[in-house]
């Protein structure tokens, strides 16, 4: 039943912000996933989340140094 699942260990203070930002039906999954395409939107300027390429020809230096 947990086939392809994992944990994630997060402080009680994100897992309530994360309680707090979601949808009542959303799971954390759903909300994880969410907050990753809108951090690629931000990030990479992109309009369609199955592309993750730049707008621009490369990053500036704040973006490649961010993990």
């Amino acid at each position: 039943m947990l086939k392809n699942k994992t944990s994630i260990i997060v402080e009680n203070s994100t897992r309530n912000e994360l309680r707090r930002i979601g949808r009542k039906e959303q799971t954390y999954d759903q909300l994880i996933k969410e907050l990753i395409e809108i951090k690629q939107t931000l990030r990479y300027g992109i309009k369609n989340s199955d592309s993750l390429e730049y707008q621009s020809s490369k990053p500036s230096s704040s973006e490649s140094d961010y993990p």
